[in-house]
């Protein structure tokens, strides 16, 4: 989320995370007005109603009160995107009057913690995800996989998921570097010892398509 502040800020009104359609208003529209209104600075309908779809998660997200409060900020953000925008691309600090700065400063100081919520909404979802997908997983080899076979997926699993707690920040971004020489050779390893078992499983793989 952090990406989103300082000379970033005023593309979040394009760059809020995607997820799925849940409702019907077109929270797009509190931004910029119509879809007339940002067609006038190159924002396409394909780039519209993907704004549209992140709203609606951001909407699921955040409180009521501070889903307001982060639409009225994207709102005034909107309204600078509005007025210097073209091309479908935000403008840059740089090219706001000194007046227009410091609004910027003022909503993108108040948005900043409204940010970290949403940032850790999005990490307890998906962590909840990745819980769920490791039962089901875990239920499946239980299914089809005989006690010797069992024991060594999961222990493949358990030895994978210490490795990915290790690389993985809060806001889901991966860090591979963080693991030594003779780690990221353990994990090659792993990966090695657990795919005949993803392919037991019938679980496609990047390498299922290699």
């Amino acid at each position: 989320m952090k990406k989103w502040l300082i000379a970033g800020v005023l593309s979040a009104v394009l760059l809020i995370p995607t997820g799925a359609y849940a409702g019907y208003t077109y929270w797009a529209d509190t931004i910029y007005g119509s879809k007339k209104q940002a067609e006038g600075i190159g924002l396409n309908a394909q780039r519209y109603e993907d704004l549209e779809r992140r709203l609606a998660e951001t909407k699921q997200s955040l409180a009521p009160e501070d889903f307001e409060e982060f639409m009225l900020l994207l709102q005034n953000l909107g309204g600078l995107v509005l007025k210097y925008g073209s091309d479908g691309e935000a403008p840059t600090p740089e090219q706001l009057s000194d007046a227009d700065y410091e609004s910027y400063l003022h909503w993108t100081s108040r948005l900043e913690p409204l940010l970290a919520k949403l940032s850790e909404a999005e990490a307890s979802r998906d962590a909840e995800e990745r819980n769920q997908f490791a039962d089901e997983l875990l239920a499946m080899a239980e299914k089809k996989l005989d006690g010797e076979e069992l024991s060594a997926f999961v222990q493949l699993v358990q030895a994978m998921q210490k490795y990915e707690a290790k690389v993985s920040d809060s806001d889901g971004s991966l860090h591979m570097e963080r693991l030594s020489p003779a780690e990221q050779k353990e994990l090659s390893r792993l990966r090695e010892e657990i795919q005949p078992y993803f392919e037991k499983l019938g679980i496609e793989t990047a390498r299922n398509h290699s």
